[in-house]
C-alpha cells in the first residue's frame, strides 16, 4: 500500500506534488535544529566558514517532498544555531533509490562570496533512503504534539 513503510505511515509516498507542505516544512525547522547542535557539537572549538543542505527523498515520493524540507525554513534553525550571517544557503534536492548518491554544496556562513567557503561533497549511505528502516519512529500523537508546540 503506498504511503505505508514497516508499519510507518509516510502521508506523501506515492502521491503526486500537493500546493500544501506545511507539515513537511514545520518539521524541517526541528531537523535544522537538531542536526546544527550534532555539527556543532562534533566541530567543537572548530568555527565553520561554510555549510550546505541536502534532501534525497526514495523512489515512491516527489522532488517538492524534499524540497519542502530544505528551501523553506530550515536555514532558520540552522543559521541561528550555527551563529550564521545572511547569505543563503545552498540547497540540493534530488530524488533516488537506496544508495543513490547527493552532493551537498557549501557556500559561506556571513559571505555568499567567500571563494575559502565554497565547496561540494557528494554523500551516499548504501541503504538511504528509507525511512526508518532500522528504528521505529515517533508516533504521530508525540509529531502532533511538537507541532504545537512550535507553533
Amino acid at each position: 500500500m503506498a504511503g505505508v513503510d514497516q508499519g510507518r505511515i509516510k502521508p506523501h509516498a506515492g502521491k503526486p506534488a500537493i500546493d500544501d507542505f506545511t507539515d513537511l516544512v514545520d518539521l524541517s525547522v526541528a531537523v535544522g535544529e537538531i542536526l546544527t547542535a550534532r555539527v556543532m557539537n562534533a566541530l567543537g572549538d572548530a568555527k565553520p566558514i561554510g555549510y550546505g543542505k541536502a534532501a534525497l527523498v526514495g523512489t515512491d515520493g516527489d522532488l517538492e517532498h524534499g524540497a519542502a524540507m530544505i528551501h523553506v525554513r530550515i536555514g532558520l534553525a540552522m543559521r541561528k544555531g550555527a551563529g550564521a550571517g545572511p547569505a543563503l544557503i545552498p540547497g540540493n534536492a534530488k530524488v533516488g533509490a537506496a544508495g543513490a548518491p547527493i552532493d551537498i554544496i557549501f557556500g559561506g556562513m556571513h559571505d555568499a562570496w567567500d571563494y575559502n567557503a565554497m565547496d561540494s561533497m557528494t554523500i551516499s549511505i548504501p541503504d538511504a533512503p528509507r525511512p526508518n528502516a532500522r528504528i521505529a519512529g515517533a508516533s504521530p500523537e508525540a509529531v502532533a504534539a511538537l507541532m504545537r508546540n512550535l507553533a
